[in-house]
């Protein structure tokens, strides 16, 4: 919870999302049987860094577009 609470204080919502993302890329890349953000819903990913669904799927799709991320439907 403090995490959460510095992060909402001190990162934009990009930055935030950014964070998430590469903390569970690192965790993949160490457990290769763990997906890399658990089928979690764009919803609970907004849950998870404090904003709502729509904010997350802008988000998500802006680094679609600029190439940073590729995201599968499974």
């Amino acid at each position: 919870m403090s995490e959460l609470a510095t992060d909402l204080a001190l990162h934009d919502t990009m930055a935030r999302l950014a964070h998430l993302i590469l903390h569970n890329y690192e965790e993949s890349r160490v457990n290769s049987r763990r997906d890399l953000l658990h089928g979690l819903s764009h919803e609970e990913l907004a849950h998870m860094i404090g904003t709502v669904r729509v904010v997350v799927n802008r988000l998500l799709k802006e680094l679609r577009e600029e190439g940073i991320i590729e995201s599968l439907r499974v």
